[in-house]
């Protein structure tokens, strides 16, 4: 299994969301409360990742999407941004980049890139 590139940020990104999938199922019922019971023993986590890269980390990062996790398909290890420990993720859907600054215009690599990451936590 690949592993998440050593020269990408490994943690320190502007902003992650972190949330679970609902593993609950719930009936209603004629009267009273509902009943409710797990659809699943395990549950995926979702994180939304934001980052800043340049221009040559975007190329790494190109390559790893790419190539290594087949557009994605593939799942990947990395660490976890909560409490450090191994995970293993998989792409949501495809990351989307913003253009923030051209430094000094002549190079790709100058070019500062915001990337979004919607990945999933496989249990």
């Amino acid at each position: 299994m690949a592993a998440w590139p050593v020269s990408l940020p490994q943690q320190g990104f502007m902003d992650i969301t972190d949330s679970r999938q609902n593993a609950l199922a719930r009936s209603s019922m004629d009267q009273g409360a509902p009943k409710v019971r797990k659809k699943f023993t395990a549950a995926v986590r979702n994180l939304s990742i934001k980052m800043i890269l340049n221009g040559t980390q975007r190329a790494t990062f190109d390559t790893f999407y790419i190539t290594t996790t087949a557009e994605g398909s593939a799942t990947f290890t990395w660490t976890d941004p909560v409490d450090d420990s191994a995970i293993t993720c998989r792409f949501k859907t495809p990351p989307s980049w913003s253009l923030l600054a051209n430094c000094d215009g002549s190079t790709t690599a100058t070019r500062i890139w915001e990337s979004k990451l919607e990945l999933e936590i496989l249990p």
